[in-house]
Parts: structure tokens; C-alpha cells; sequence
């Protein structure tokens, strides 16, 4: 209702997150605090809510004030967490039919790769050139994404045919006088 200003519990959110803030009367207006971090942008104020967009930047405790009547406030504090930066190491080249091969990610305290897997580690044998993706997740359930491509290299048996006549005729010409 009206007869309070009630702008809802505290709340966490990631670094790059959106989220909505509502209070308990439509006509109560939100407004963020001068003292608030740089970083956060109230994208819209209607019924009683508003959107809020924090920056890939965006860090810290935000600050969000609802207004009822111009006479009853409340405060609701929001904890912005950075997401983890996640690596899983450059695209690389995998020869067809070599032993499997670890890929590794690093920076988070969970992970899901495109596969399914949820070790920081997996055990890899492609068959075809294959990006693997990795979502890793911080300690406060922020994410963040990082990949790699691992190319087939074959052998080609017409480049080995090439190879070998260019090395014989090499060796010929070498020899003639």
C-alpha cells in the first residue's frame, strides 16, 4: 500500500546485470544517491519500479532511494559484485588421431563448459575443429564466458605426395652437373 514507503529487501547483483527494484505503491518514485558509486543507471521509473543497468565497471554498495508522497522514504542498498575473469588459454591445433589433451580454465570457483562438464578441467579429442566454451562463476554466482578453438590439422597424403616430388626433384637437379 500507500501509507508506507517500502522499497523491498537489499539485494546482490554482477557487474553488467540489470535488475528491478519495486515498491509497495505504484505512485512512489525512485531516485539513486549522490554518494553512489559511478557505474549504475536507473533505466526506468513507472508504477512504483525501475529498471537499474550496472556497468561491466560497476563495483560496490549502490544506494537506491523510494519516495512516497514526497514524505515517506526508505532506502534499499545494492551490492554490486565483479564477475570473474575467466581463461581457458589460446586456440590451438590438434593433430588428428594424438592422445587427448587437458584444457584448463582458470578464475572462477565453478564452471560449465558447452559440453556439459563442470570440472575447471577436461580431457579433450576432437574429431572435427570444435569451439569449447566456458562459463566460470564466481564465489557470488557472477559469471563470465571465455573460449577456445581447437583446429584439426591432418595429414594430407596429396601434400606428402607434393613434398616428396618437389624433394626428388631437388635432389635430381642437386645432383646433375
Amino acid at each position: 500500500g500507500c501509507h508506507e514507503a517500502n522499497g523491498g529487501e537489499n539485494l546482490t547483483a554482477c557487474a553488467g546485470d540489470t535488475i528491478t527494484i519495486e515498491g509497495t505503491c505504484v505512485v512512489g518514485t525512485w531516485r539513486s544517491l549522490a554518494a553512489n558509486p559511478m557505474g549504475a543507471s536507473l533505466l526506468s521509473i513507472q508504477d512504483g519500479k525501475t529498471d537499474i543497468y550496472f556497468s561491466r565497471m560497476a563495483q560496490g554498495v549502490y544506494s537506491f532511494e523510494y519516495t512516497v508522497f514526497d514524505t515517506l522514504t526508505d532506502t534499499v542498498s545494492v551490492t554490486v559484485h565483479t564477475p570473474p575473469v575467466i581463461n581457458v588459454g589460446e586456440d590451438f591445433g590438434f593433430c588428428e588421431g594424438s592422445p587427448a589433451v587437458l584444457l584448463v580454465a582458470g578464475g572462477g570457483v565453478q564452471y560449465l563448459w558447452s559440453n556439459e562438464e563442470t570440472s575447471s578441467n577436461i580431457m579433450i579429442s576432437p574429431s572435427a575443429t570444435t569451439t569449447y566454451r566456458v562459463t566460470g562463476f564466481s564465489e557470488h554466482g557472477c559469471a563470465s564466458v571465455d573460449s577456445v578453438t581447437v583446429f584439426i590439422l591432418s595429414v594430407s597424403y596429396t601434400h606428402l605426395d607434393v613434398y616428396k616430388r618437389q624433394h626428388y626433384f631437388l635432389s635430381v637437379q642437386l645432383v646433375l652437373p
